[in-house]
């Protein structure tokens, strides 16, 4: 079965790496040209990085800063199982406008499920993109920007950890209730079983 989706043509991580760099360089250049794209603004002080580069499953996932907003990218190497619209086919998309976020999509990746937005680029072929942060103005320069995310990441893990133990003690107290419960029937049968005697 043939698909429409176009995929990230990358021999290894480190083709993946200079095609991220190389596409995201050629949006600034082409697309920003004032400084501006639909109201965005860019930061001067922060420069095209890709950070966090791994394989999972047949995608190629990054962190892409860029003086525009900082994304999860995830790039497919093989076609994936998703509807693309018509108006986002590569003969459609080569010559159009660049635009931050396209049609949102849902989709697994390594049995987890996400949500990111289509969009597309000559180097890159068809691609997910989830921004993280879109107003990139209060960062003094790259390590700012990676480090105020790293923070929000380490807050998100504080809290999922303190929700998940807070629930483990809630379904402990409920089992070791239900067990003394149990455990209470089963003497009173057996007192009841030992007085009948």
């Amino acid at each position: 079965m043939t698909s429409d989706w176009q995929t990230l043509q990358a021999h290894d991580l480190d083709d993946a790496h200079a095609a991220l760099e190389e596409a995201f360089r050629t949006i600034e250049r082409d697309s920003f040209r004032d400084d501006l794209l639909g109201g965005m603004a860019l930061n001067a002080h922060l420069n095209v990085e890709i950070r966090g580069l791994r394989r999972v499953d047949d995608w190629v996932v990054a962190f892409v800063l860029t003086p525009w907003m900082l994304a999860q990218v995830f790039c497919p190497l093989e076609p994936p199982h998703l509807p693309l619209p018509d108006d986002w086919r590569a003969e459609a998309r080569g010559e159009a406008p660049y635009v931050v976020i396209g049609p949102p999509m849902r989709f697994q990746l390594g049995g987890q499920p996400f949500q990111a937005f289509l969009n597309y680029h000559p180097r890159l072929g068809h691609y997910l993109v989830q921004p993280l942060v879109q107003s990139m103005g209060q960062y003094a320069d790259n390590e700012a920007a990676f480090a105020a995310w790293a923070e929000v990441l380490r807050f998100r893990r504080e809290q999922y950890e303190r929700m998940q133990a807070e629930a483990d003690a809630r379904a402990e107290r409920a089992a070791r209730s239900e067990l003394d419960r149990v455990s209470r029937r089963d003497f009173l049968r057996r007192w009841r079983a030992g007085s009948a005697d």
